[in-house]
This record gives C-alpha cells, structure tokens and sequence, in this order.
C-alpha cells in the first residue's frame, strides 16, 4: 500500500498494522472452526 494511502487511512483512524497483527492473532481459531463440510473458494 502507498505511503499516501496509510496517511489516509491512519488520518481516519484506523491502524492497518494492528489490524494485520490481529487477523495473525485469530488465524488458529478460524482454522480450529474448518471441518470437512466447509465450501471453501
């Protein structure tokens, strides 16, 4: 992402790097909840 747009978005509050560090934090419980009768795509 450009540096311009991360200006943007932080001038509007939002925190794309604690976003990122979050969905690392939850990536195991989605995966705890995959079962085979998922669709997946």
């Amino acid at each position: 992402m450009a540096k311009k747009e991360n200006s943007r978005y932080a001038e509007a509050g939002v925190d794309i790097d604690r976003g990122n560090e979050f969905v690392e934090r939850i990536k195991p419980m989605v995966a705890a909840t995959f079962r085979s009768g998922v669709l997946t795509g």
